[in-house]
């Protein structure tokens, strides 16, 4: 299953994610009406198991449970949302063809200053302690260049994956 797409009817999913903790344990990120859905029919069923039937998408082969249906001369087609959209276009696309979402430049920026502050740090307190005059609020200087830089570019990491989680 690809990433940022709902599980239940193949829609790209913004900063809403959905999914099944505890008892439910339904695999998958879903939007918020898909999740009621599969919801509803869970607990509907008498022995707590998922009844829903899941399909293929024609295209992209993910598992769906609520995918666009749409007959091509003799054969039955299901489609994620996104796959339809994409047919409906013309176009015809290709896994690969997916969008994804890059770096954003303040990220980049924040986590190459991140760097530049460990290796600042790490540079000034190897060349700082070999001189005459060192002491060791030039070491406690360098060092906490260099912590600071190294959690600059850690928050910049964990910021990536909120955005586009894998």
């Amino acid at each position: 299953m690809l990433s940022g797409l709902c599980s239940g009817c193949g829609t790209r999913l913004g900063w809403k994610k959905y999914k099944f903790r505890g008892i439910w344990r339904i695999p998958g990120i879903y939007c918020k009406d898909c999740m009621l859905k599969i919801g509803k029919s869970f607990e509907e069923s008498q022995g707590g198991i998922l009844t829903l039937p899941k399909f293929n998408c024609s295209i992209c082969k993910n598992q769906l449970f609520f995918p666009v249906s749409q007959k091509s001369g003799n054969i039955q087609q299901w489609y994620c949302q996104y796959c339809f959209q994409m047919t409906n276009c013309g176009k015809q696309m290709q896994i690969a063809d997916r969008p994804t979402n890059p770096i954003p430049k303040s990220n980049v920026i924040a986590g190459a200053t991140g760097l530049g502050l460990m290796a600042a740090g790490l540079i000034f307190s190897f060349f700082t302690l070999g001189e005459e005059g060192a002491n060791m609020l030039s070491f406690f200087f360098g060092t906490g260049t260099s912590v600071a830089g190294f959690i600059i570019f850690r928050k910049v990491l964990l910021s990536r994956r909120l955005l586009n989680p894998e």
